[in-house]
């Protein structure tokens, strides 16, 4: 038979993998729909508190640029049949709105089989849809396979209802056709091209962490340039201060010496009127004090006498 072409452990790799690609996202649509009306939506992404949030989970890189463009498509409305299993569950864990009681141990461990809450299946799908995809050699061991298997069978009849339960049921003993080798090839093509993404990921991830460095280096010596250029300006505005300080100085002892030389040249007239004075007594035989004097004499000796 063509199931035979596939050992045990990658027969139920294969189960397995169309469990969680096949049904399980159908059923956490049925919870995500009940939280997220289709019809409001729109309305619910475009919230200004919500849209706030999905900004910051897109920072986190807990949303991609590809589920963005479907939270928020260029064109037409928001319509969450394209969002992926992924998507959902981000939305459902991290939209303050969900009512939804957070698994004991959160959403990144496997919860105990005792939490039966919507959440708590939620970390369950998506436990074990890390760890297939972390199954390197396309197969799962029987006992892994039990387990995993009525923990996410269960979780889907919670939260997606009888009728997907019973499709779990069938899928489990359905026989596999010759396409379980094409369907087994593909998930292992599948996981390098993941594989392949991933590498050019953290590719393009560290070339950013440098750039972002590179600019942080630029920051930081602009910041230092600045401060050095504010300290030269500091420095030029107080030569520039001395400078006019030395100036009005400078202005005020010019002043006092243009005062100075006008009191000279008042004393050198003066000198010059004394030296004048000087030489024309020095001409004068009669000193120039003396001259009412002699007169006075003249008229005393010359006066007649009186009879």
């Amino acid at each position: 038979m063509a199931s035979n072409a596939l050992s045990q452990e990658e027969e139920n790799y294969v189960r397995m993998s169309l469990l969680l690609t096949g049904i399980s996202p159908r059923a956490v649509r049925v919870l995500f729909d009940k939280e997220f009306p289709p019809a409001s939506i729109s309305l619910t992404v475009n919230d200004k508190k919500v849209k706030q949030k999905l900004n910051d989970l897109r920072g986190k890189r807990v949303i991609n640029k590809a589920q963005w463009d479907l939270l928020f498509p260029t064109s037409g409305i928001t319509d969450s049949k394209t969002f992926d299993v992924t998507l959902m569950i981000a939305l459902l864990r991290n939209l303050p709105n969900v009512p939804l009681v957070l698994p004991v141990n959160g959403y990144d461990q496997l919860p105990v089989t005792t939490e039966t809450t919507p959440a708590s299946d939620l970390a369950r799908i998506k436990h074990y849809r890390n760890l297939l995809a972390h199954l390197n050699d396309g197969k799962v061991d029987g006992a892994l396979f039990t387990t995993a298997w009525k923990d996410i069978s269960d979780a889907v009849l919670r939260i997606g209802g009888n009728a997907m339960k019973q499709e779990c049921d069938q899928l489990m003993t359905k026989p596999l056709d010759m396409s379980s080798q094409e369907i087994l090839r593909d998930l292992n093509q599948a996981k390098v091209d993941i594989e392949l993404i991933k590498q050019t990921h953290e590719t393009l991830d560290t070339e950013l962490k440098q750039d972002i460095k590179k600019i942080k280096l630029d920051h930081d010596k602009s910041k230092k340039d600045m401060k050095m250029l504010t300290f030269r300006q500091a420095n030029l505005k107080r030569s520039h201060n001395l400078l006019q300080h030395k100036q009005n100085v400078s202005n005020q002892q010019a002043k006092r010496f243009k005062k100075d030389v006008n009191r000279l040249e008042l004393d050198q007239i003066n000198v010059n009127v004394d030296v004048k004075k000087l030489k024309s007594t020095s001409e004068d035989p009669v000193p120039w004090n003396r001259r009412g004097t002699k007169n006075v004499f003249n008229l005393v000796f010359e006066l007649p006498t009186l009879k």
